[in-house]
């Protein structure tokens, strides 16, 4: 019973389940077209054959198979694929039990090829292909053994056939090449399951691959135009860099440069001389504010156009015409990135190449005394950093004239006490020789004797005016070398050295003389100096003397009195006098 039932579920298995052969696959349909037509062929060639033997109804039944042949194919190519599947198997059947009943029925050797039959059918329709047709295979050999021992069909080997050979080739052949088939067609199915689940895989995979490969290329295209925008950047980022390296190195030169410049013109010059140069500006230009601060005049330029402008006393009203009179007005720094769009710049026909311009002030303790104009052939050539950066040259360049006007200050500071320290001196020695008798000194090998009266000689005067040292011979055969002493451009009087003979002075003399003479005109200002401070150290101590004494009493009448006595005693007077004004009146009173 149980071998029974697993039979049935077997035999129901494979007939519901649909093997791989049975697939309309691309190779499945290429096979089952080369079987129908080969079976197409085969079946002409034995209708051709049977009708030459006068079968005539073996012809009609090979036609009307043929005829079902023609309809298979037909409905083949529309993708109908079981007629094709059916009907190829069953035609070579019919064809072999046409050949093997005129032959020697059961007992001919074309009944093998019945077993090529279940193998053909298994090739189109797989394991339940092999099960029909055996069972086909088996009614037909059946029905030809029954014809055979009835007597309906004769031939030589009739008199063999009897129930065993029914069996063992009608029953048992046919049974044993189905089981064996579908033996293999199953294996057949798990190989091509197989063979198509690692296909399927495959395709996953190498989809899978291309997918990766797809990503890869993308990612490395990705990477690639990164790193182009990476490395343009970076490029972009070194130039921006060395053109700021530049700029700053320019600051460090104009710093440098206008350090020990004293001019504002050679300053200026410097500057924008300086900058077009190194940093390739087309135009740069230094404005100065009037001191009415109405107009902001150009001071320096680097440019052709900025020199006829120079030429002309070219100005700009401040806070009225183009950037540099906002600026100058304002103090903020402008840029112009595209002339052509800025309603703020002024057109000049002097500088038609001006693409872009940008202005910065220059300011001096917070104040705008000028502005630095700076303009490009290019557009956009101008950023936030170059702004910063000529701000920064702006500061040096305030700074530069702080410099030169604080130079100018102390110069002519320095020029005023000269002069009024020369007309102290000149004074000072003049009051001396007013007070002192003494005119000079002569000095001889004898000894030093003073001079009774001023000499009188016209070399001398001219010395005292010009202060150059002169030589004269005199009708004596004497030499004389007339040295003037100076202090501090002051001639305070004259070394005259004479000596006998024509004996010429050398540099060397000359040279030791004039020191001589300098180091003597320091000496006698030196002594100068002593002696008036000594006096004026004099009188305080007399004025600190007399005044105490005069607060050593509370009394008027004896103040005045000791005042009287001590002003007499110190200036040695004979008599002094102190009258009393009869109305007191008030200092800085009106009369």
């Amino acid at each position: 019973m149980q071998i029974w039932n697993a039979a049935r579920n077997w035999f129901i298995k494979t007939f519901r389940e649909t093997s791989e052969i049975e697939q309309d696959t691309p190779s499945n349909l290429r096979m089952l077209r080369n079987i129908t037509i080969t079976v197409y062929i085969a079946a002409i060639l034995m209708a051709i054959f049977t009708l030459i033997q006068g079968l005539y109804i073996q012809t009609a039944i090979l036609g009307v198979l043929w005829l079902l042949l023609n309809i298979s194919g037909a409905l083949l190519l529309r993708g109908i694929t079981f007629p094709a599947r059916f009907l190829s198997p069953l035609a070579i059947l019919i064809a072999v039990a046409i050949i093997a009943s005129r032959a020697n029925g059961v007992h001919d050797s074309s009944i093998v090829i019945f077993g090529v039959v279940i193998i053909f059918a298994s090739l189109t329709m797989g394991a339940k292909g092999a099960l029909i047709f055996s069972g086909i295979t088996m009614i037909t050999v059946i029905i030809m053994g029954i014809l055979e021992t009835s007597g309906v069909i004769v031939n030589k080997l009739s008199y063999l056939t009897d129930l065993t050979d029914i069996i063992l080739i009608g029953v048992l052949s046919p049974i044993i090449i189905a089981i064996i088939q579908i033996v293999l067609i199953s294996r057949l199915d798990q190989s091509l399951s197989l063979a198509r689940k690692s296909g399927s895989e495959q395709k996953e995979i190498n989809f899978e691959l291309l997918r990766l490969q797809q990503n890869l290329e993308q990612i490395i295209s990705d990477r690639t135009s990164e790193l182009e925008t990476k490395s343009g950047q970076l490029e972009e980022q070194v130039r921006a860099n060395q053109r700021r390296a530049l700029q700053f190195q320019t600051i460090a030169d104009v710093a440098r440069f206008v350090a020990n410049i004293r001019d504002i013109e050679t300053l200026f010059t410097t500057v924008t001389d300086l900058v077009s140069k190194q940093l390739g500006y087309y135009h740069v230009g230094i404005f100065l504010n009037d001191e009415a601060n109405r107009y902001s005049i150009l001071s320096a330029a680097n440019s052709e156009g900025g020199q006829v402008m120079l030429a002309r006393n070219h100005r700009l009203k401040i806070g009225e015409t183009g950037i540099v009179g906002d600026v100058a007005s304002t103090g903020i720094p402008r840029v112009a990135l595209d002339t052509g769009d800025d309603a703020t710049f002024f057109n000049n026909p002097d500088l038609p190449g001006t693409r872009s311009e940008m202005a910065v002030a220059i300011k001096v303790s917070n104040q705008i005394v000028g502005v630095i104009d700076i303009q490009s052939k290019e557009a956009n050539a101008f950023s936030q950093e170059d702004t910063d950066v000529f701000t920064a040259l702006a500061d040096q360049v305030a700074v530069a004239i702080e410099n030169v006007r604080l130079f100018g200050n102390t110069q002519k500071s320095l020029t005023e006490s000269e002069t009024i320290y020369r007309q102290y001196l000149r004074s000072e020695w003049g009051r001396l020789s007013g007070e002192s008798a003494l005119t000079g000194f002569r000095y001889k090998i004898t000894g030093a004797t003073a001079l009774e009266s001023r000499i009188v000689s016209p070399e001398f005067d001219q010395a005292m005016q010009t202060g150059d040292i002169s030589i004269e011979k005199d009708k004596q055969d004497e030499s004389s070398l007339i040295v003037p002493i100076k202090l501090r451009g002051e001639i305070l009087g004259i070394v005259n050295i004479k000596q006998p003979g024509d004996k010429s002075w050398s540099k060397d003399e000359i040279e030791l003389i004039q020191s001589v003479t300098d180091r003597l005109a320091i000496s006698a200002e030196n002594a100068r100096l002593f002696e008036e401070t000594t006096r004026r150290a004099e009188r305080e101590r007399a004025v600190s003397s007399i005044t105490t004494k005069i607060r050593s009493t509370n009394d008027p009448e004896e103040m005045l009195a000791i005042a009287i006595g001590e002003i007499k005693n110190a200036l040695n007077a004979r008599e002094i006098r102190v009258k009393q004004t009869e109305t007191p009146t008030q200092s800085g009173s009106n009369s």
